[in-house]
């Protein structure tokens, strides 16, 4: 009996010990239609047709363990950046959907991530790439909503579950852009769009790996689980039955 409540006692420890606090990516992704937009080469259908009306998705994938990215949180706020232009690597990436065509933005020049939640709620995200034209234009996506009256923010933590329909007195900011580097277009843009946001969600993909040190007092724990288990088994044969 002592050692059955030794092993359970430990494994419960262990099992304590193994789980992550939070995940170390999270996806967001507005979706809504486009209240003007044009598209001049084809980009996500016919060339030079109006975007306006169609259907869209704007989704951004952030890693807030990513080495070198600049991390900060207080109790009101959190950010998550990087990119070339700073000199330090980028957190995020995005992908721009409209009429079922998506076009992947790698955030490799700028992409960040930010919460607030504090006399005001917004989730504010941003990926943008160079797009190979002499004159150095970029493409990017952008998705921002905020409110002072709803209260859709419980916490500033970026992988924090989200799943909110944009109501009255939500403010929202939703746009794209892509530029041609091709010879007849440089310097001229390929396709933009502004979107009306209908709906906002965050979502925990994978979760945290356990620190090595974890990892260790995991190996440690299961070792005194098979010496526990041993020793009973040897006491247990050892142990002289009395005959009545």
């Amino acid at each position: 009996m002592k050692h059955a409540r030794l092993i359970l006692v430990l494994a419960v420890a262990i099992f304590g010990m193994a789980q992550p606090a939070t995940a170390a990516q999270s996806l967001a992704t507005f979706y809504g239609k486009i209240s003007s937009g044009f598209d001049r080469t084809g980009v996500f259908g016919a060339s030079d047709t109006s975007l306006d009306g169609a259907y869209a998705t704007f989704a951004f994938l952030f890693d807030d363990a990513t080495p070198g990215a600049y991390f900060s949180v207080s109790p009101t706020a959190s950010q998550l950046s990087g990119g070339s232009l700073y000199g330090i690597p980028s957190p995020g990436s995005a992908v721009v959907t409209v009429n079922g065509v998506s076009v992947p933005i790698a955030g490799s020049y700028q992409s960040y991530a930010a919460r607030h939640n504090g006399g005001y709620d917004e989730i504010d995200y941003f990926a943008q790439d160079y797009a190979g034209t002499p004159s150095g234009e970029s493409n990017w996506v952008h998705g921002k909503i905020s409110s002072s009256l709803n209260d859709f923010i419980s916490t500033t933590d970026f992988n924090g579950i989200l799943a909110y329909d944009v109501v009255p007195g939500t403010d929202f900011l939703a746009d794209f852009q892509f530029y041609n580097p091709g010879v007849g277009f440089v310097g001229s843009v390929q396709a933009y769009g502004k979107m009306a946001v209908s709906r906002v969600t965050v979502q925990s993909l994978i979760p945290a790996v356990p620190e090595p040190a974890t990892w260790l007092m995991m190996i440690v724990g299961f070792a005194l689980i098979g010496s526990a288990l041993r020793a009973g088994r040897r006491k247990a044969i050892s142990t002289p039955k009395m005959v009545y």
